[in-house]
C-alpha cells in the first residue's frame, strides 16, 4: 500500500491533558466547533497535490520516489482516507465481470476508500474539516525517524472552495488560510456525465431503485439486484458502459435458476454505433441478442417514474411523507415496488411497465473544473478539461492530470481522455514533472489505450488512439474457413481482425479485435503518422489471401 499509517494534529500536551483528567476522545477524533479553526500545519509545502482519484494517487507515488529529505508533500482532497488498490478485497467481492467493467470505466474517478485503524481525524469527518497528518510507509527505512521526504500530509477539503493563484503560487482555503507551494497538482477525479432524464422530476423514493454507476458500491448494488433473479433490469446508455454492463448481466442470467430479463435502450440504432463501423456493430447486436438480451434501439428516455400509485409512499393529512413510520412490511414493499419507464421513438410514445430496476450507464466522464473556473484558469471549451501543455503544464508550477486535463497531443492535437490508462499514466508524468531538477519537462508521449470486454461474446476489443464511427474506416478481418478443405472464404465471423480510422488517409485510430498483440505497434503507428498503405504492412494477421478488407466512408 502507498501509504499505511497516519499522524494528525492533537491537543498541543497530549499526557498533560489526560493527566489532568481530560480524556483523549476514542480512535484519536476530538470535537471542534461547526466553524473549525485552521488546525496547525505548514503553511508552505513543495508539492501540493488536489485530488483522490488515480492521477492524484500515481503522482504521489512518482513525487514520493524523487523527493528529496527536507521536501514536504500535501495531498487536498475531499476524502476522509486515500484511495486503495485492492479494491476487491473483503467478504463483498464484486464478480469479474462486473469487476472488469468498474476497473475500465469508474475506477479512475472513484476508487474505494478505506479506514486505517491507525488514522487520526481532527474534527467530525465532514466537509470544510482540516485532517492533518503525515502518512508512512508500513515498513520504515533506516532514516525514517529522520526523514520525512515519503511523508504525506492530508488535508480534507471542499475542492469546489478552493481558489489559486499561480502567479503568487498560493492556494486559498475555504476558511480563509493560505497555503503556498513550489509546485502544484490539479488531479480532480471527475464525474460521470448525467444522463438528461436525471434532469426531471424523479421521485425521492425510486433512489434505491436507480442506479448511476458512480462507485464500487453502485456495481456491487447492481450485481445484488441481478442475483437475485427474475428481475426485470433496463440498461439506459449504448456506449462502452452501457453495452459491457448488458453483455455481463446477460452472461449472469447462465448462473440463474430464474434468469432476470435485461433491456437495453439507447438512442442509436445500434450498441456502440458512436464508435464502430455499423458491420461491426450489426454483428455485436446479433451476437447480444443470440444471448438473450434485450435492444430497444432508436429510442430516447425522456423519464422514469413509479410504475403505479398503488405503489406510492404513505403520506399524512396534509400531503407529507411519514416515512420515519415504516415497517417491515413496508420495506418489503418498497422493495417489490415498479418502475415505468418512459421512451420516444420518433413522434410514438412507449412506456416500460414493471421495471424492478433502472441502470443510468453513462460512459462519459464530465471534468471537474470548478477550481479552474474559480482561479480563473483556461478551460477547453470543445473537450472540456484544463488547458496545460503537452507537458501537461498549465501554468509555470502548476500542472494538471487524469480526466481534468485537455492537453495537446503532439500526434492527434488538444484531447481530453476519460480512460483509466491515461489516468494512470498522466499522473505519473505528472508527478516526475513536478520533480525536476533542473527545469526540462518531458512531454506526454503516451496513447492512452482502453478495453472493451464482451462477456460470453467472445470478443475482446483494445483501442488507441480516436475511435470515432464518423471517420473513415478500413477493417482488416480473417475470413472464414471451409470446414472441409480448410480454404478461406469470401465471408467473415469478425471473430479477429484490427480497424484503421483515417483522417486525409492519415491513421488517428485504431481498434483491435482479439488481437492484443497488435496493441503496441498500433502504438508506433500513430507516433509516426503513418497512411493506412503504410500502416498495413506494420501490422499483419494473416497472408493476403487469408483476410478480407471492408471499407467505409
Amino acid at each position: 500500500a502507498l501509504l499505511a499509517g497516519a499522524t494528525a494534529a492533537l491537543p498541543a500536551n497530549p499526557a498533560a491533558a489526560e493527566a489532568a483528567g481530560e480524556p483523549l476522545p476514542a480512535q484519536g477524533r476530538r470535537r471542534i466547533s461547526l466553524r473549525p479553526k485552521r488546525a496547525p500545519g505548514e503553511s508552505h509545502y513543495t508539492y501540493v497535490v488536489v485530488g483522490s482519484g488515480t492521477a492524484a494517487y500515481t503522482a504521489l507515488e512518482s513525487i514520493r520516489q524523487s523527493a528529496k529529505s527536507g521536501e514536504t508533500i500535501l495531498l487536498v482532497s475531499d476524502e476522509q482516507h486515500m484511495a486503495r488498490l485492492d479494491v476487491n478485497d473483503g467478504p463483498d467481492q464484486l464478480n469479474d465481470m462486473f469487476l472488469d467493467v468498474y476497473n475500465e470505466w469508474r475506477r479512475h474517478i472513484a476508487c474505494r476508500l478505506g479506514a486505517d485503524d491507525q488514522t487520526r481525524v481532527v474534527g467530525p469527518g465532514g466537509a470544510n474539516v482540516r485532517k492533518w497528518g503525515t502518512r508512512r510507509d508500513s515498513q520504515p527505512g533506516p532514516n525514517s525517524s529522520e526523514d520525512t521526504s515519503r511523508a504525506v500530509s492530508v488535508l480534507v477539503e471542499d475542492l469546489s472552495e478552493i481558489v489559486l493563484n499561480p502567479e503568487e503560487k498560493s492556494m486559498l482555503l475555504s476558511d480563509g488560510s493560505t497555503l503556498t507551494y513550489d509546485r502544484c497538482l490539479l488531479a480532480p477525479p471527475g464525474k460521470p456525465r448525467e444522463l438528461y432524464v436525471l434532469t426531471s422530476n424523479i421521485s425521492f423514493s425510486l433512489k434505491d431503485k436507480i442506479n448511476t454507476l458512480k462507485d464500487a458500491q453502485d456495481f456491487k448494488d447492481l450485481e445484488g439486484v441481478a442475483l437475485r433473479g427474475g428481475q426485470k433490469i433496463v440498461v439506459i446508455g449504448g456506449g462502452y458502459l452501457g453495452t459491457t454492463l448488458c453483455a455481463a448481466l446477460a452472461q449472469l442470467n447462465h448462473e440463474l435458476e430464474q434468469p432476470n430479463l435485461i433491456v437495453q435502450t439507447f438512442v442509436e440504432s445500434s450498441p456502440l454505433q458512436q464508435y464502430f463501423p455499423d458491420y461491426l456493430c450489426n454483428h455485436i447486436t446479433q451476437v447480444l441478442t443470440g444471448n438473450g438480451l434485450h435492444l430497444s434501439p432508436d429510442r430516447l428516455v425522456t423519464a422514469v417514474a413509479r410504475g403505479s400509485e398503488d405503489s406510492m409512499l404513505p403520506t399524512d393529512e396534509d400531503g407529507e411523507l411519514t416515512i420515519n413510520k415504516t415497517t417491515a412490511s413496508d420495506e418489503r414493499e418498497k422493495e417489490n415496488e415498479k418502475v415505468q419507464v418512459t421512451l420516444m421513438q420518433g413522434t410514438l410514445k412507449e412506456v416500460l411497465d414493471d421495471c424492478d430496476y433502472v441502470v443510468l450507464a453513462s460512459t462519459n466522464v464530465d471534468p471537474d473544473v470548478e477550481i479552474a473556473k474559480r482561479s480563473r484558469l483556461e478551460i477547453d471549451r470543445r473537450n472540456g478539461g484544463i488547458v496545460c501543455n503537452s507537458s501537461l503544464e498549465a501554468y509555470h508550477g502548476l500542472f494538471v492530470a487524469g480526466s481534468s486535463a485537455s492537453f495537446f497531443d503532439p500526434v492527434l492535437g488538444r484531447r481530453r481522455v476519460d480512460f483509466y490508462d491515461n489516468a494512470l499514466n498522466s499522473g505519473l508524468l505528472a508527478g516526475q514533472n513536478m520533480c525536476s531538477e533542473d527545469g526540462r519537462l518531458r512531454r506526454y508521449a503516451h496513447q492512452p489505450t482502453f478495453r472493451c470486454t464482451l462477456p460470453g461474446t467472445g470478443l475482446l476489443f483494445e483501442a488507441v488512439g480516436q475511435i470515432n464511427s464518423n471517420d473513415s474506416t478500413v477493417g482488416v478481418w480473417l475470413s472464414k474457413r471451409d470446414a472441409s478443405t480448410g480454404r478461406p472464404l469470401q465471408e467473415t465471423a469478425f471473430e479477429r481482425g484490427i480497424v484503421f480510422y483515417l483522417r486525409n488517409n492519415i491513421v488517428v485510430g485504431i481498434l483491435c479485435c482479439n488481437a492484443s498483440e497488435c496493441l503496441e505497434a498500433s502504438r508506433d503507428i500513430l507516433r509516426e503518422q503513418l497512411t493506412y498503405e503504410e500502416a498495413s504492412r506494420r501490422v499483419l494477421l494473416a497472408p493476403d489471401q487469408w483476410i478480407r478488407v471492408i471499407k467505409t466512408k
